[in-house]
């Protein structure tokens, strides 16, 4: 096998070995995205609890 072969050979390689990359990357980013979302719909319903148990306390307290 000639240099030029090889070369050839492994810039192949490489070009596989990066779009897999760039698939993790691309499903590292989507999972993100997913956990950023349900992480502000958490922190939405703790806010709703943090109110509704400031006015239950407000209600008890009269």
């Amino acid at each position: 096998m000639s240099t030029v072969d090889e070369l050839e050979t492994r810039i192949a390689a490489l070009e596989e070995e990066l779009d897999d990359l760039n698939d993790q990357v691309r499903d590292l980013t989507e999972e993100r995205d997913t956990l950023k979302r349900e992480n502000e719909e958490l922190t939405e319903k703790i806010d709703d609890a943090k109110h509704l148990a400031d006015e239950l306390v407000r209600e008890l307290n009269r």
